[in-house]
């Protein structure tokens, strides 16, 4: 028989288990349970086993468990039965202590507090399944952590009144399978913290689905960070509401859906690091992807569809976005914007029908399209680079095709280009290729197809053919 330590008044049962090595061979077939699979998915195999026995309010009795800690042999793990429970303050979780919830358990916050579940420094815990709920009181985030070990698999948080989970000064956090939705500022916000995340579901957050500053590192796999920044109201000029904000932080994010939030998909501000590969960054109030300066971005096989004002704005000193195999399209302004000292790479991507020109570049910005990229159908220019920008043509089967203004256009002194590998220019209603006021552009001929003209200058531009 197995013993069991009952604790009265204080509503928890506790169970010493031992491991199979210790058990020998002898096997018992029984239905899993919460406990069983939070055991499985944390790696637990010997553990001490507490059960929450009282109903209704939990404060004392959670408190109580949770204060007991485990150890690395022998981590405490509290099982929560199917239920509904409320906790009415902050329950303070002890190193190696893990939580596990039945499905279809809910656990409400009653009364005001900071958090509902607290890890402080240096423990090493875990939370699985049930769904965790703030009822949008006070300043509550659902789940704090500082310089702590956290993981949180198979459940939800929502309606925090502040974060559905926040790590700070060093949290390592990862997320598996869980559901962060209703929260009054981020889903998920790190402070000099890491995550790491698998099946995320940020969504329907009043600013950011996940929010990294101050040297926050990620890797998000097979997640949607959609519809947030539900506070974000008429203009999102300077406002925040984005799927995935970062500040001074590095992401990599692989397979993601980031698309219809309020202002930005991805908002990147101080010297930050994106990797950005199968992402839909589709639909955002404001642009797929906006950037400050100092950010360094690699995309691939990555979507920027129908945003509502640019598809990539890359801009400032030191920022530096390589796109390879990228579709933007139906960008209400430019699909690519460079305002100011930006640099774009693109390599087998499309720039497609943009409400304004499909790349637009000044302030000495730099553009360089390696092979296979299609410009084609703005409503304004193809490609228009001015005040002082430089262009680069490097690679083959590039094409500029049916712009409703210039294919290809160059103004003001100290602009340049250098093309040398043939562009095609097919059915532009305007110049395949315009240079003028001052700018110049060398480049070998291209080929050139029922354009209104095709190379030409005007105001002092200047072509030189290479050969």
């Amino acid at each position: 028989m197995v013993p069991t330590i009952h604790l009265g008044r204080l509503g928890v049962a506790l169970t010493v288990l031992a491991s199979a090595a210790l058990c020998g061979p002898t096997t018992f077939a029984h239905a899993s349970t919460a406990a069983d699979e939070a055991a499985a998915q944390f790696g637990l195999t010997s553990y001490s086993l507490s059960t929450i026995t009282a109903s209704g309010d939990i404060s004392t009795a959670l408190s109580q468990a949770a204060a007991v800690p485990g150890t690395a042999d022998s981590p405490h793990l509290i099982y929560l039965p199917a239920g509904e429970y409320q906790l009415r303050g902050s329950v303070r979780i002890a190193d190696r202590v893990y939580l596990a919830a039945e499905n279809g358990t809910t656990v409400t916050l009653a009364a005001t507090a900071d958090q509902m579940l607290w890890f402080p420094a240096s423990v090493t815990a875990g939370v699985y399944g049930g769904a965790w709920d703030a009822q949008g009181r006070g300043s509550a985030s659902v789940f704090a952590a500082a310089t702590a070990r956290l993981q949180v698999a198979h459940l939800t948080l929502r309606n925090a009144g502040k974060h559905g989970v926040a790590g700070y000064r060093g949290v390592d956090l990862t997320l598996t399978d869980v559901s962060t939705t209703g929260n009054k500022v981020d889903g998920v916000h790190l402070d000099g913290s890491r995550l790491t995340a698998t099946d995320l579901t940020a969504t329907a957050n009043r600013r950011n689905g996940i929010q990294l500053s101050a040297g926050s590192s990620a890797t998000i796999t097979g997640s949607i960070l959609d519809t947030n920044g539900l506070a974000v109201s008429g203009s999102t000029t300077g406002k925040t509401g984005h799927g995935l904000g970062l500040s001074s932080s590095s992401a990599t994010v692989i397979d993601t859906s980031i698309s219809a939030n309020k202002v930005c998909g991805i908002s990147s501000t101080g010297r930050s690091v994106l990797s950005l590969s199968g992402v839909h960054a589709d639909r955002n109030g404001r642009h797929g992807l906006g950037t400050s300066a100092g950010t360094q971005a690699s995309i691939s096989n990555t979507t920027f569809l129908s945003n509502g004002y640019n598809g990539v704005l890359a801009t400032g000193s030191g920022t530096v976005l390589t796109l390879t195999g990228v579709q933007i399209a139906d960008s209400r302004q430019y699909g690519i914007s460079l305002p100011g000292k930006g640099t774009v790479t693109l390599s087998d991507t499309s720039v497609v029908r943009s409400g304004k020109s499909n790349i637009a570049g000044s302030g000495k910005s730099r553009l360089t399209l390696q092979a296979n990229n299609l410009i084609s159908a703005a409503k304004a220019h193809g490609v228009a680079l001015a005040s002082r920008s430089t262009l680069s043509i490097t690679g083959t089967g590039n094409q500029l095709n049916g712009n409703a203004g210039n294919a290809l256009m160059l103004s003001d002194k100290g602009t340049s280009g250098r093309i040398i590998a043939t562009v095609s220019y097919q059915g532009n209603r305007g110049a395949a290729v315009l240079v003028r006021k001052k700018a110049r552009l060398y480049q070998v001929p291209g080929s050139y197809s029922a354009n209104r003209r095709t190379a030409t200058t005007s105001s002092g531009g200047k072509i030189i053919t290479l050969h």
